[in-house]
């Protein structure tokens, strides 16, 4: 069990790390392994092409049913979903460096992005499911093993007192065949990364054993197997992430590596027997960083960027300049600590990203190149709101006072220590008021109650608009059902998140019901203005009462209800609760405690109606 939890959780897929100097340095040059040098674990010979018999315990993707029904609408395997703002993540768990999460990472303080800085050039426009029952347990990884066109998948899987590598098939659509076992013996391994090393078109292997030692594993020409290992280095113990980059400096490829001291480095390769360079120290601060992950070349500089997630969620991509040296980061996407594993797809093979939910669910996302294709999308008539390609900012931000709601206000509660209680009590109240004053008295500003911008300044380190967050909508070419792909895909992420009266996102900071419908009708491209992340934080205002009203959103009886409307609770004072729903009388809402999906409930206070955004 032991050794199983070793490779687990330091085994790496197809990772692009950052780092920066190390305090051990790894060996590099031509240093060449004695004949008693271990060899490479042992090929089996039980591979086979026909693609047919599914392994124990993945499934072939291609026979996946849709266990949760969707009323006809394929909801779940088909669509659109911006994985910006999200998941975006539920907490991550296994410890992989690339695929899953590298140890030793810090989790953020304030929740807040580590940069606000968009790329117009990226998105993830589509989601996928397309397989179960991949263990969160075994390691996974993408390349390009048998020449085609399509990523293939590398499974390292714990069987008794031994690793075995079993390789899967890349087919269109995201979807992979069972080809076999080819290799066994990886017990003694805690890293793993994939990349053509000596550039012949296939893809090798490089491991790091326990003690440190580096260890190249050729490809075998006409062969799904590897040569011998042959020891490359050592002192590798000290890097909490390597990653193969197939262009850095001088457009060599090379290993992009992060040490337990939040450093990074690139180690070019000075020749194709996986011999290093001296590394190019890159920079520090990288402890935040959950994984770090080779992407190819996103922006078309001939340099190989990669992607990176952090403690809170938040997906970046890191663009390299034109020399390998440096890399200017962009935030692509929120809430991916769902996933148990992110695996994203070179682009040179379509690019994308595969992903592993902690229910050993494979999604896949497809990658949305803006500005690629100028085919007109989907358009409702002309009298309900029209898809946008950018949320209108509010413009605006919440000063916590007396009576208010949100995220800034639980920020205040939280601060003062007054707790940010499961109900209507997240309200600043006069207990939240008095604690405040005495605050402001500490502080030697006026104690008026009042969280004015000097106030916050001396009591969080968060963003003065930090309640202006909103999600990206889908890109203006996307289809209905994208649209509603994205919608039900961006609220299952949310499942988990804490519920916060009049919140409205991201991650860590909560929703309630209608700030969780909000940032949804905002993933699919509608903005239902006058609406807004910060009217909705006001004390009097009912978003959900104001969706259900809304002129320019579409009405369809109960009873003819879709995956992607919305439901809605009323009472003797109107509307005052309201649900994504997400097909086989299943809902997803946050209520007092938590995001969640559940069947629908309570019928007699359903309301008659249910609004379509999406109108059809």
């Amino acid at each position: 069990m032991a050794g199983k939890t070793k490779i687990i959780r330091t085994l790496t897929c197809f990772t692009a790390t950052a780092s920066l100097v190390l305090a051990t340095v790894p060996a590099y040059g031509a240093e060449v392994p004695s004949p008693a040098a271990p060899q490479s674990p042992t090929s089996t010979e039980s591979a086979s092409t026909d693609g047919v018999n599914t392994p124990d315990p993945a499934q072939d993707a291609n026979d996946v049913a849709d266990s949760n029904g969707n009323d006809g609408l394929e909801i779940q395997n088909s669509g659109p979903e911006t994985s910006t703002d999200q998941a975006e993540e539920n907490s991550i768990q296994i410890l992989y460096t690339g695929s899953t999460v590298a140890p030793g990472s810090l989790p953020l303080s304030n929740g807040a992005p580590l940069t606000k800085a968009s790329y117009s050039g990226f998105s993830l426009a589509y989601s996928k499911k397309i397989g179960h029952g991949w263990c969160s347990d075994g390691v996974l990884m993408l390349n390009k093993y048998l020449g085609s066109k399509y990523p293939d998948l590398l499974f390292f899987d714990k069987r008794g007192d031994n690793v075995f590598i079993r390789l899967y098939r890349g087919a269109p659509g995201g979807k992979v065949y069972t080809v076999g076992d080819i290799g066994h013996a990886w017990n003694d391994f805690d890293l793993v990364m994939a990349g053509d090393i000596n550039q012949d078109g296939k893809t090798d292997l490089l491991g790091r054993k326990t003690n440190g030692d580096l260890f190249y594993y050729e490809a075998r020409k006409g062969s799904y197997y590897f040569k011998p290992g042959v020891k490359v280095g050592h002192g590798w113990t000290g890097m909490r992430t390597l990653t193969f980059m197939p262009h850095t400096i001088g457009n060599k490829p090379g290993v992009l590596a992060v040490d337990s001291d939040g450093r990074m480095h690139i180690y070019p390769f000075v020749n194709r027997g996986g011999n290093f360079a001296s590394s190019v120290k890159l920079g520090y601060g990288w402890s935040r960083f959950t994984r770090v992950m080779r992407y190819g070349d996103a922006d078309g500089n001939g340099k190989s960027d990669f992607l990176a997630t952090d403690s809170s969620g938040y997906l970046y991509l890191y663009r390299a300049n034109s020399a390998g040296n440096a890399f200017s980061p962009a935030q692509v996407g929120h809430a991916w600590n769902g996933m148990s594993q992110i695996l994203p797809i070179d682009m040179s093979l379509g690019g994308g990203i595969m992903a592993v939910d902690s229910k050993g669910i494979l999604h896949y996302y497809m990658a949305y190149r803006h500005g690629s294709s100028s085919r007109p999308g989907w358009r409702p008539p002309a009298r309900y709101l029209q898809p946008v390609s950018k949320v209108r900012a509010p413009g605006t931000t919440v000063v916590p006072r007396r009576g208010w709601n949100g995220t800034k206000v639980r920020e205040v509660r939280a601060r003062m220590g007054v707790g940010v209680p499961l109900n209507a009590g997240m309200t600043f109240d006069q207990r939240t008021e008095n604690a405040v004053k005495r605050f402001q008295r500490r502080i030697r500003v006026g104690a008026n109650g009042v969280v004015d911008y000097r106030t916050w300044v001396k009591m969080t380190s968060r963003s003065w608009t930090m309640d202006n967050f909103q999600m990206r909508p889908v890109p203006l070419s996307a289809n209905r059902s994208q649209r509603v792909n994205a919608m039900i895909s961006f609220a299952r992420r949310q499942i988990g998140t804490p519920y916060t009266w009049g919140g409205a996102g991201g991650w860590g900071d909560g929703y309630d019901c209608s700030g969780l419908a909000l940032q949804a009708l905002y993933v699919a491209g509608i903005d239902p203005q006058p609406i807004n992340v910060i009217a909705h934080a006001a004390p009097t205002y009912r978003s959900s009462k104001q969706l259900y009203a809304h002129s320019r959103l579409q009405k369809v009886r109960f009873g003819s209800r879709q995956p992607g409307d919305l439901v809605f609770w009323q009472g003797r004072g109107g509307i005052y609760h309201v649900a994504i729903y997400v097909g086989s009388n299943q809902i997803i809402e946050s209520n007092y405690g938590h995001a969640r999906q559940r069947g629908l409930y309570n019928w007699g206070s359903i309301a008659p109606y249910v609004v379509r955004p999406l109108a059809s």
